[in-house]
């Protein structure tokens, strides 16, 4: 991504031994010569555009002098292949090589006609050709956007072309937009009610679809695993005659005998060169690997042979289909996305199974227009988005006042809100969006892109701040506010924190960390502050893994403030994984930095679900509560207390892991002086927590004896009062403990704020 000229640093979260201490270090881009470098890193991808040419005509040439489908079925083996290990880590095969890098390779392979694909085998040089070409093929692409980006004069339409950038960043690498096992439980819930439609029209259903690639997924990887097995049986030969015969026994259907192989061996070739020479041939079976009939899928899915060849041709293209398409579009709206295979004449080549899910909602719209079911499908997306949405928040806030599709009127106009809840004084609206960014848009089209980012992020924002409005207006005493929002059930005064929040089906977190860019080119209106907007799966994951409610809230509700502290680059479970380490309390780097990496976060949280989708019972990924903080939070969610969720928020904003052991250590002195001492209240038995931020309460601890004789609330109401005066604050949260209860949280706890 492009590196704003208005600024040299970005600060990257750095993971220390302590998997919850994450530290933050600044990178400098181009240091005190930051003209020098941008200079010479737009004269290299000036270099680099003059190569994209060459770098395609090297491809097209390997793809007339060899078998396509053996290259492509290697390179995909090994560059989307990997390993699981006993605590959930994957361990790629190959580095650098993503799954784009093979839908783009398999575009490729389709711009040239079926005449004049080669016919030889794959080789090792080859193969590494690919893999060093690929890659940069894709980054040269990058080169020639930034290119026409840095040629462009007008700010207005610069702003655009980096915010359409990030947008098409974000959907060529992005590929995983839920963890396996819910992305099935998604597609089904959502798909499979429209299985009558289908079928009427396309011949087979929505259900027989997701069956079938279901089985694709599964059956590639009981091959691959048959296939790793045989290989790891032949390579464990010690002598090139052990591994030439082992392999000779386990490899099936090989012509002649291993006598005359071993006879044929060059003299002085070594046991590594024999190992390469045999695993090189071993890879020319990966087009068998990828290669599917209909009838060994009837036979899995026990469906009809027909219909199974319905569904594979709903997703094939044919060799050649591609010759004479746009280059560029391939990066930003490849046909490889929606048709994933290949028909040829034994079967239907799939180098990547699993990218039927990967796009499936793209592939599912591409069918429903495809049989005018358009509407069918858009109504049920709708109604699935507001269902499951629903479903989730009545699961983590199981004592919340969870409502849908309430209606409500001002100034003669009506507006409903898709979802709103209740819980003690917490408010959270909910807009549920299914629309989506068509290829059009992510191809350049501004005034599409504008459209369906107004559609899906900023007008769901608009509507939800609306009810915000009135709500904060009725709690200052607006009778108009009040009487609007009473037939909702809302009594303002009752009502201390409102969050606001957008849940879409498809994957806009990229929007989530393009405020300013969108406040840049105009799409927000002014003084307007964004709600966050969450894709459906990654709030499953949230909710998943916050399983308390006031985790869950006070995730959401710095969520917001989150996106707008700083210029993030990461997704939504990058967030998660943040928040787990430190509560999104970053301390003086809220203050000191403003453009954060956040990539590689949700390992945690990735580690958690691989290793359930794969039979590990992993534990859950916990936040980094210190034993008294944790404490205190599942206190105030199993008691409930009145306020208990305004008092909650609070204390989880106000300082993170590491500083609670501070906090921790310094009770226990507190609670030796009350014992030694029998003081009346004063500053040596008082803890205060000052957060950075003048948002964030100031919290107090009251280490007192219960054998002094204090009045221990008129105490507290006075601490509270002393340090709303003192230190500016605005709201102040006093816990109570006792020393003769020393075990128990917290004994007493007070909320004071200063009027409005």
């Amino acid at each position: 991504m492009p590196v704003s000229r208005k600024r040299k640093k970005r600060g990257q979260p750095v993971k220390s031994s302590d998997p919850h201490k994450i530290v933050f270090r600044q990178i400098e881009i181009g240091g005190d010569n930051h003209a020098e470098f941008k200079a010479a890193m737009m004269d290299a991808a000036r270099k680099g555009v003059d190569e994209f040419p060459k770098l395609l005509g090297r491809i097209s040439d390997l793809f007339q002098s060899t078998y396509p489908p053996n290259l492509l079925s290697t390179f995909a083996f090994y560059g989307c292949q990997g390993s699981i290990d006993d605590q959930g880590h994957q361990k790629p095969m190959a580095g650098g090589i993503l799954q784009y890098h093979v839908e783009l390779l398999q575009a490729l392979a389709l711009m040239v006609p079926r005449e004049k694909w080669g016919g030889a085998p794959s080789t090792g040089e080859k193969m590494q050709a690919v893999f060093d070409t690929v890659p940069e093929i894709s980054d040269t692409f990058l080169r020639i956007r930034i290119v026409r980006q840095a040629d462009e004069t007008d700010a207005q339409k610069k702003a655009v072309l980096s915010l359409q950038e990030k947008i098409r960043l974000h959907t060529q690498a992005v590929r995983n937009w839920g963890y396996y096992l819910e992305v099935i439980k998604i597609c089904r819930e959502l798909y499979c009610p429209l299985d009558g439609k289908f079928n009427e029209v396309l011949g087979f259903s929505a259900t027989d679809f997701i069956d079938v690639a279901e089985a694709l997924v599964s059956e590639f990887e009981r091959r691959a695993r048959l296939h790793f097995e045989t290989m790891r049986k032949f390579l464990r030969g010690k002598t090139i005659p052990q591994i030439v015969n082992l392999y000779f026994e386990h490899m099936p259907n090989i012509q002649g005998s291993p006598g005359d192989f071993i006879k044929s061996i060059p003299p002085g070739t070594s046991l590594q060169g024999v190992k390469g020479f045999l695993m090189s041939h071993a890879d020319l079976r990966h087009v068998d690997l990828m290669t599917f009939t209909p009838n060994e899928l009837a036979t899995l899915t026990n469906k009809p042979v027909s219909t199974v060849e319905k569904v594979l041709d709903a997703i094939a293209l044919e060799p050649g289909a591609l010759v004479g398409a746009n280059v560029e579009y391939l990066f930003l709206s490849n046909p490889v996305w929606t048709r994933p295979a290949i028909k040829l004449m034994d079967g239907y080549f799939i180098p990547l199974p699993q990218a039927v899910f990967s796009h499936i909602n793209n592939i599912m719209r591409g069918l429903a227009e495809s049989a005018k079911l358009d509407n069918a499908l858009s109504d049920r997306r709708a109604a699935y988005l507001e269902n499951k949405t629903e479903e989730v928040l009545k699961a983590v806030l199981p004592t919340a006042r969870i409502e849908k599709n309430k209606k409500w009127s001002v100034d003669g106009v009506q507006y409903e809100t898709d979802i709103f809840g209740v819980v003690d004084r917490t408010l959270i609206i909910v807009e549920a969006k299914s629309h989506r960014v068509s290829s059009q848009a992510l191809r350049g089209a501004p005034d599409r892109l504008r459209k369906h980012l107004v559609d899906l992020v900023v007008d769901p924002s608009v509507q939800s701040e609306r009810l915000q409005s009135l709500v904060v207006n009725a709690r200052a005493g607006d009778t108009v506010s009040k009487a609007i929002i009473a037939p909702l059930g809302l009594d303002a005064g009752q009502i201390d924190n409102i969050i606001r929040l957008s849940v879409t089906l498809d994957d806009f977190s990229i929007m989530s960390s393009s405020e300013d860019e969108l406040k840049e080119v105009g799409w927000i209106p002014e003084g307007h502050e964004l709600a966050a907007t969450i894709l459906i799966a990654d709030l499953i994951c949230i909710a998943e893994i916050l399983v308390n409610e006031l985790q869950f809230l006070h995730y959401l509700a710095e969520r917001f403030h989150f996106q707008k502290a700083f210029e993030l680059l990461g997704d939504e479970l990058d967030f998660l994984g943040l928040y787990l380490a430190n509560g999104f309390n970053l301390g003086q780097a809220q203050k000191q930095l403003k453009r954060i990496a956040l990539s590689g976060l949700s390992e945690v949280i990735d580690r958690y679900y691989q290793g359930r989708e794969v039979g590990l019972e992993l534990p859950r990924p916990k936040s980094n509560l210190n034993r008294t903080f944790r404490d205190i939070v599942d206190r105030l969610t199993l008691r409930k207390p009145p306020g208990w969720t305004t008092i909650g928020i609070h204390l989880l904003n106000s300082v993170d892991g590491e500083e609670q052991k501070k906090v921790t250590a310094g009770l226990e002195r507190l609670r030796k002086s009350v014992l030694n001492k029998r003081t009346i209240p004063g500053d040596d038995c008082i803890m205060q927590i000052i957060p950075p931020l003048e948002r964030k309460a100031t919290i107090a601890f009251f280490v007192y004896s219960p054998d002094g004789g204090l009045d221990v609330r008129k105490s507290m109401e006075q601490i509270a009062a002393d340090m709303l005066e003192r230190d500016e604050a605005k709201v102040c949260v006093v816990f109570g403990k006792s020393t003769a209860a020393w075990d128990e949280p917290y004994r007493s706890a007070l909320i004071v704020q200063k009027r409005d």
